[in-house]
Parts: C-alpha cells; sequence; structure tokens
C-alpha cells in the first residue's frame, strides 16, 4: 500500500490510499566499497536496494560508483567516521555552526592558523543570502 498526498499552501491535503497488487523489496546494505564490489553479483538481483558506504574521508562521486555496480541502488548513503577537533574536543561536527565548519575546512585545507576576517565575512553573507532564499520546487 502506498498513499499518495496531494497538497497545496493554502489547501486541505488530499490522501489516496492505493493498494499494490506487486512490488519489489526494498533492501538494506552497508559497508565498504571493496566489500559492496565484492557482494555486487548477490546484491543486483536483490530487489531494490538502500546503500550505506563506509567510507574513512568523504570525496565526491561516491554514490554514482555505487549505482554503477549496484544499477538496482535507489538511495545511497555516505557514513563517515565522527570526527573531533585536533585539540581533542568531543564536540560533534553536528554541532558546529557553519561559520565554525567552514574554518575548520579552511584551516584543513590550507594549513593556516585561521581563516582571513575578509573571507569569513564574506561565507557569512553567503550563508545568509542562501539561507534566507525562498525554496523553489
Amino acid at each position: 500500500r502506498v498513499v499518495l498526498v496531494d497538497a497545496s499552501p493554502g489547501k486541505t491535503a488530499r490522501l489516496e490510499s492505493i493498494a499494490l497488487a506487486s512490488g519489489c523489496d526494498l533492501r538494506e546494505v552497508k559497508g565498504t566499497l571493496v566489500e559492496l564490489q565484492k557482494r555486487a553479483g548477490e546484491l543486483a538481483n536483490d530487489g531494490f536496494l538502500k546503500v550505506t558506504v563506509k567510507l574513512e574521508t568523504f570525496r565526491p562521486g561516491v554514490a554514482d560508483e555505487v549505482r554503477e555496480m549496484l544499477p538496482n541502488a535507489v538511495d545511497v548513503q555516505i557514513e563517515l567516521p565522527e570526527r573531533t577537533d585536533r585539540a581533542g574536543d568531543a564536540q560533534p561536527l553536528t554541532a558546529l555552526t557553519p561559520e565554525d565548519l567552514f574554518d575548520r575546512f579552511y584551516r584543513a585545507e590550507y594549513g593556516d592558523p585561521g581563516t582571513p576576517e575578509d573571507l569569513l565575512a564574506l561565507f557569512k553573507k553567503l550563508y545568509a543570502e542562501v539561507a534566507d532564499a525562498p525554496r523553489s520546487a
């Protein structure tokens, strides 16, 4: 069964419950790229896949690699180890502000003792513009 929701601003949402006559299982799999590659043959005929790829460091294009190796992957998530700052602070990255994250990125990328104030001010301005922008469908 699926539920179709028709929603528009200022109107009451309309719900329609639709029975399914057939379907395909959704299976969750997790592993490194190497582990997933080894299991590709077995997973290729295993219904739809929600794949979680365990990486040590993020790199672009991983989801595309997974979809190429597992064409039945409908959702690809990346799992990274929780990181702490160099001082050993156990504060999770999700607790940091976007400015703090940008500063950490800059320091890690350029080995600089700190982000230049003018660059940080520009980041804050751009971030505020994006955060305040209306969302389009």
